[in-house]
């Protein structure tokens, strides 16, 4: 985790990173964590699938079923 913040501070623009860090988040039960960056890798990456996938299944465990 202290690896992809660093990773995240030195290249905000670093999507892998976010999406890095979005897995662990949602490994360590943190789904607000894994929300948050993998809607970061979509703003960067709108073509990569996974993020999405991810990204559901973050806020379906958060309990966001409906967007806001």
């Amino acid at each position: 985790m202290l690896d992809f913040n660093l990773a995240i501070r030195l290249n905000a623009n670093d999507n892998r990173a976010y999406f890095n860090r979005g897995c662990v988040c949602g490994q360590n039960g943190d789904d607000f964590g894994a929300v948050r960056d993998f809607s970061q890798v979509i703003r960067l990456n709108p073509s990569n699938a996974q993020a999405y996938v991810n990204w559901g299944v973050a806020r379906y465990r958060y309990g966001i079923l409906v967007d806001s």
